[in-house]
């Protein structure tokens, strides 16, 4: 399997490394708990407003830290662009859309989880 993303390219750089980055690793993490969790809740016969409790839960606070990262991320964007440092601005910009695609995601994801 690492041989042939090792061989894959997206644009200037390398799928590996975008498999191999803290973000896609803690991404992946979360997604693991979110569904364990709902597997485990499920299987241990938990009722569906527990279900749903948990759901809420879950979608409310990811929203959350999304809104953070997104907040974040226009704050290093507004600094680079005061700085006039074009590699600080890149970083702001996509950390802020990266908190922007958390909380699409979380905000989309009661279609599946419900």
């Amino acid at each position: 399997m690492t041989k042939f993303l090792d061989k894959l390219t997206l644009g200037e750089g390398n799928i590996n490394k975008i498999v191999k980055s803290r973000f896609f690793g803690r991404a992946l993490t979360v997604l693991q708990i979110v569904f364990f969790t709902s597997v485990c809740a499920t299987s241990v016969g938990l009722a569906s407003a527990d279900f749903s409790t948990l759901t809420t839960l879950i979608v409310t606070w990811t929203t959350r830290v999304g809104g953070v990262v997104a907040f974040v991320g226009a704050i290093m964007f507004a600094l680079g662009w005061r700085n006039d440092d074009p590699g600080e601005m890149i970083k702001g910009a996509k950390t802020c859309i990266a908190g922007i695609m958390i909380v699409a995601i979380s905000q989309g994801s009661g279609a599946w989880l419900s």
